[in-house]
């Protein structure tokens, strides 16, 4: 198997995985939730589970990311 084979598989039982998890959320009745006053909510957990994928893809073919100082989280 090459290594692209083994990424590839490895990525496929990941988002498996991450698709169970997030089916699992009750973001009908606990949308709002907060596991510590400082975390986000678990809609906005679930989301960022959900966008990590994206990021590989980024990571890859940018050779430099900077976010700036100032910058402020969506959540």
């Amino acid at each position: 198997m090459t290594l692209c084979q083994t990424v590839a598989l490895d990525y496929d039982l990941e988002m498996e995985s991450t698709r169970k998890l997030l089916k699992l959320v009750p973001l009908e009745t606990h949308r709002d939730f907060q596991p510590h006053p400082r975390s986000m909510s678990l809609i906005r957990l679930a989301s960022h589970v959900a966008e990590l994928p994206s990021w590989h893809k980024l990571a890859l073919t940018t050779e430099e990311f900077d976010l700036p100082a100032d910058r402020i989280p969506r959540w």
